[in-house]
């Protein structure tokens, strides 16, 4: 298998890449069954939400082998009394066309089977029930529906029988399964190979349990598709902490779908990446916020700058009206002098024939342009009215991320949330903290991002989301994390804010931090310990990412100035361990663009590497407001700082001061 897995490529989607192995995980088993061993106490003393990813990656991989056996069994799908029961409900919920009472004509078993096979996908799926003709939207939605809400169920009760086994004691255990997207497939998923297929070519269309994929159906026309949003409304248990785990399965790496947990107003934001982040900008790719962004500036934005501009339609408008009222002006000036010939006791006929005539030509102009403004106003009427829409699906988009998305400090993978709530990235939980606002529901959507920004394709992607109480003594483990260090070997924790555009400041610390950082230079000179910097510029800061804020990222300066401030920053930490001196210095920067036109031009052009689209020169701004700290450290410490590094995070890159 190994020797055909290295010469297999798939072909899809306008490329191919090679698959150096298949099924990795299922053959190194076979090889070596060691691995199979398990360390009882060791997971029993895990965090349940890992003990929760191992349970329903089990549950569904269980589901999907016994789906695939059941073709083969005879009866078909007999053996499994769970997957029977699937099967049966599965044919109640045909359409009654296909049906001769409560059983299944014989020419539409294959569509019956396709839309129950793990390894389809759902367009596939939606083919082969198309196929049959005369269904109507609901039929087909029914079929799909219940499908998915089948699998969800089974899915829930195995992975909570798994997880009590797994950990040994009874908690509070709540899960499911949301999937958004196209249909079309996920190539996500296209790296495991169908037991069974063979030749050089692998068929993409059957990414190993594509087909378990649990999709909100809308109906569009005659027909169904998957939405790009799904959520679900899970219980907590009331009067202690709980802990939601979330993993995703089948998404690309380029491809951020979100995940927005709500409890009563307020709102948690995690990105896919495909580790959960509240951090926006900890990988690159396309996420729900570049879709928002993509969407307000072509949709929006794009259409008021063409509106609006010089030969626009307004333009155009105001031209031709400005054009019209000179027309009318001459016609009523020729009328007055017609009116005035008429008066005269000797009228010149000729004459006022000959105004007449210049009058009928002029109403003809008049009409035209009359015709031609009630054109334009109903070109510009069906403008606005997109333009409306488009602004309405805006505030939608935005809607969905909660009324109060929460703020949050990051301290060694732990992201601290205002109201107290936190998550940690290494298991990705998120502890929700006992609260007696707290709605005893939790409500989870899950939010697709775009193949590209420019497509409204979405990626094909799958959540699990599990609850799980019995926490409170894995919180014990990150109570420290939560706590500001203030403990009596910090000598410095501060942060220090900017206005727009700004990185330097006359000082960024107090006489009595001066003094102390001046002795951190004498005894790391004087070889008593050594001093290490920890340099980051994080560029645009997450939480500028505000509803309020212009999508283009220009400066309301009055607005930004206040609003953003905590945005433009530096934090700056020092602390004594036992062997060194840490030094930790983070820049941010806020969302409005900017291109640093005070900077010296050589300087600048060093910096060039630090500047891209989306954030403009900020990438640069924020490193440079670090920078600014490291110069005022030197001085107070007499060290030569020339040879640390600055890691620029969003272009991935690792600069020395004296680049600078």
């Amino acid at each position: 298998m190994q020797e055909e897995a290295e010469g297999a490529t798939i072909q899809e989607r306008g490329y191919g890449f090679h698959i150096s192995s298949w099924d990795s995980l299922e053959q190194s088993i076979i090889q070596n069954p060691a691995l199979l061993q398990v360390d009882w106490e060791a997971i029993s003393q895990s965090s349940p939400g890992l003990v929760s990813n191992a349970a329903v990656k089990l549950a569904l991989w269980e589901l999907y082998v016994e789906l695939k056996n059941g073709y083969q069994e005879s009866p078909p799908f007999s053996m499994s009394e769970d997957v029977n029961v699937i099967y049966r409900e599965m044919i109640e919920a045909m359409p009654r066309k296909m049906k001769k009472g409560a059983v299944l004509k014989e020419k539409y078993m294959p569509v019956f089977y396709d839309v129950i096979n793990p390894s389809l996908g759902f367009r596939r799926k939606l083919a082969s029930l198309e196929s049959v003709s005369m269904l109507t939207a609901e039929e087909k939605k029914i079929v799909f529906d219940r499908w998915h809400q089948l699998i969800s169920t089974h899915v829930d009760e195995k992975s909570r029988l798994y997880f009590q086994i797994l950990l040994k004691r009874k908690v509070y255990f709540k899960g499911t399964l949301l999937a958004v997207g196209d249909g079309s497939g996920s190539s996500g998923l296209l790296g495991e190979k169908e037991s069974g297929e063979a030749g050089a070519v692998i068929n993409t269309g059957t990414g190993k349990g594509i087909g378990l994929f649990t999709y909100r159906t809308k109906k569009n026309k005659s027909s169904v598709v998957p939405d790009y949003r799904s959520e679900i409304d899970l219980e907590l248990a009331p009067d202690e902490p709980m802990l939601l785990h979330l993993t995703l399965w089948g998404m690309d790496w380029d491809k951020h779908p979100l995940v927005v947990v709500e409890t009563g107003e307020k709102s948690y934001l995690l990105f896919g990446a495909p580790e959960f982040s509240p951090d926006h900008n900890r990988v690159e790719g396309t996420s729900y916020y570049d879709r928002i962004e993509d969407y307000k500036q072509r949709k929006v934005d794009r259409v008021i700058g063409e509106l609006n501009k010089q030969g626009g339609l307004l333009d155009i408008y105001k031209k031709e009206e400005r054009m019209r009222d000179v027309i009318q002006t001459q016609i009523d000036s020729i009328n007055l002098e017609v009116d005035s010939l008429r008066e005269l006791e000797e009228s010149n006929e000729l004459a006022i024939q000959n105004r007449l005539f210049k009058n009928s030509v002029h109403l003809g102009n008049l009409s035209d342009k009359e015709r031609r403004l009630k054109d334009l106003q109903s070109k510009i009427k069906a403008v606005y009215s997109e333009l409306n829409s488009a602004e309405d699906e805006v505030k939608r988009m935005y809607a969905a991320l909660g009324d109060h998305p929460q703020s949050w400090t990051e301290k060694d993978s732990v992201y601290i949330f205002e109201d107290g709530s936190f998550y940690h990235f290494k298991t990705q939980d998120l502890f929700l903290l006992a609260d007696q606002e707290m709605d005893n529901r939790v409500r989870v959507k899950l939010l697709a991002a775009t193949y590209s920004i420019y497509s409204d394709s979405k990626d094909e992607v799958q959540l699990y989301v599990n609850i799980t109480g019995g926490v409170s003594e894995y919180l014990k483990e990150y109570e420290k994390k939560m706590k500001p260090v203030s403990d009596p070997d910090t000598i410095v924790c501060k942060s220090y804010y900017f206005d727009p555009n700004a990185y330097r400041a006359s000082v960024f610390f107090t006489v009595e931090e001066s003094r102390a950082i001046a002795e951190l230079g004498k005894r790391v000179l004087g070889n008593e310990k050594q001093v290490r910097f920890i340099l980051v510029a994080h560029g645009v800061d997450s939480l500028s990412q505000s509803i309020g804020m212009d999508g283009r990222g220009t400066y309301d300066v009055k607005k930004n100035l206040a609003s953003y401030r905590k945005s433009r920053r530096v934090d700056i930490q020092i602390v004594e361990c036992d062997k060194e001196f840490v030094v930790r210095i983070s820049g941010f920067a806020d969302r409005g663009r900017t291109s640093l036109l005070g900077l010296p031009k050589d300087v600048k052009s060093r910096l060039v590497g630090l500047m891209n689209v989306e954030q403009s020169w900020n990438p640069a701004l924020s490193a440079l407001r670090v920078l600014s700290v490291v110069r005022e450290i030197e001085k107070l410490t007499g060290l030569s700082l020339r040879t640390e590094k600055i890691v620029c995070l969003p272009m991935g890159k690792c600069l020395p001061v004296e680049v600078f």
